[in-house]
């Protein structure tokens, strides 16, 4: 994955064929609340995509798929 600096961050991703998967690493604060969005749809793209966030442990603490068209967050 590629380490993000500290948050805020936005990253600019591009996913050209189905098999490819961005992967990011960051560390988020301990506390309130962490907001993830997906941004497809509002730049016009057709891609249905997938959020997964793992805690330091490896463990999935979210696992959303845009099955709608619709942007995740």
């Amino acid at each position: 994955p590629q380490a993000l600096p500290a948050l805020p961050v936005t990253v600019c991703g591009q996913i050209r064929l189905i098999e490819e998967v961005d992967q990011y690493e960051f560390v988020a604060p301990k506390a309130g609340p962490l907001t993830v969005e997906l941004f497809a749809r509002r730049m016009d793209s057709p891609l249905h995509g997938q959020l997964k966030i793992h805690d330091d442990q490896g463990k999935a603490v979210l696992d959303l798929a845009d099955t709608e068209g619709r942007d995740l967050a």
